[in-house]
């Protein structure tokens, strides 16, 4: 029998952070010789990729893609829904009773759950200790490694209104001390927040550091990246002028806004071009209206991972202007 390894997320991604390190996971098993999925929900970027009713009359409440139609990976999307409290959030129903059937059918060794405010974690943190005890009454369980990762972002002031805050820091005290109970490893991504988990109540001997979350693949396509691409599809009227990027997507927590403020005190400047990439989100409309008013900006909306390798490649300086990142 192999080693089955799952990481679980609330949904898929072609641009959110959180969800490409839970899919490069998968991604990086597989690399490493091990059967792998990335178990989610049925949405990808917010829209349903399966319908939910579809998944509540079938004979089992989740389907199995050896190559999912939209992140390329093996994926096991599971009955679910969004919900209104938390935000962006998205809930698996039934999950301890899919988590078994998932582990009848493709065999669970080693799953890590991500991210925080949701029941994948709270569920599959019940599932591993409801297994250990079973286990102390002499009911053969094999051992499953269970690990962590929440990526975490500390519920500061000025970070998040007052009510998703307190929601926040509720979440944190009830919840995280029984996923550390559960958990082998708790993954963080700096020292600083190994820290933060520790004072949440971790043992100092769960913690792992696991840097960063660059695709090798794409890293790879950047260092190739010919710089030509971007600028004859986006700059043919500023191809000798430095490029100031940024790039990520367009909501007000990246704060985008401030980059086409900066370009209009260099406006007067023939050097260079402030170019704005990445996916539309809530400042689009402010970000649009303001930067058609400027020479030196060129707003492109989402980028190909080709023309974003090429747009790196091509880029002088890189802004970010972020008022919070987990990072």
């Amino acid at each position: 029998m192999g080693f089955n390894f799952f990481s679980v997320m609330y949904q898929t991604s072609k641009s959110k952070g959180q969800e490409l390190v839970a899919q490069r996971m998968v991604k990086w098993a597989i690399k490493l010789g091990y059967k792998s999925y990335l178990i989610t929900s049925i949405y990808h970027d917010n829209e349903p990729i399966i319908r939910e009713r579809e998944l509540e009359l079938s004979e089992k409440p989740y389907q199995v893609f050896e190559k999912d139609p939209k992140i390329d990976l093996p994926t096991v999307r599971v009955l679910s829904r969004k919900v209104n409290w938390p935000p962006r959030r998205i809930t698996f129903r039934d999950f301890i009773n899919i988590l078994n059937k998932i582990d009848e059918e493709l065999g669970i060794n080693f799953i890590v759950t991500h991210s925080t405010l949701w029941n994948g974690p709270e569920d599959a943190a019940k599932w591993i200790m409801w297994r250990k005890l079973m286990g102390t009454i002499n009911v053969n369980q094999k051992k499953i490694v269970y690990g962590h990762m929440s990526h975490y972002q500390p519920p500061e002031p000025g970070r998040y209104d007052p009510i998703e805050r307190t929601y926040r820091m509720a979440w944190n005290m009830t919840e995280l001390p029984s996923i550390f109970k559960a958990a082998d490893l708790i993954l963080v991504v700096t020292g600083i927040e190994g820290e933060d988990m520790i004072t949440l109540g971790a043992n100092p001997k769960q913690i792992y550091i696991f840097p960063g979350g660059l695709d090798d693949d794409e890293a790879k396509i950047i260092d190739e990246a010919k710089p030509d691409l971007f600028i004859e599809q986006f700059l043919k009227e500023n191809k000798n002028k430095k490029i100031i990027a940024y790039l990520g997507t367009i909501e007000e927590r990246k704060n985008p806004l401030a980059v086409v403020e900066i370009a209009k005190h260099f406006k007067n400047n023939e050097d260079i071009v402030f170019v704005i990439a990445g996916k539309p989100g809530d400042q689009w409309d402010k970000v649009y209206k303001e930067s058609k008013k400027l020479k030196n900006v060129v707003l492109t909306g989402e980028l190909t991972v080709e023309q974003k390798a090429s747009l790196i490649k091509s880029s002088y300086l890189n802004i970010i202007m972020s008022k919070m990142e987990a990072l």
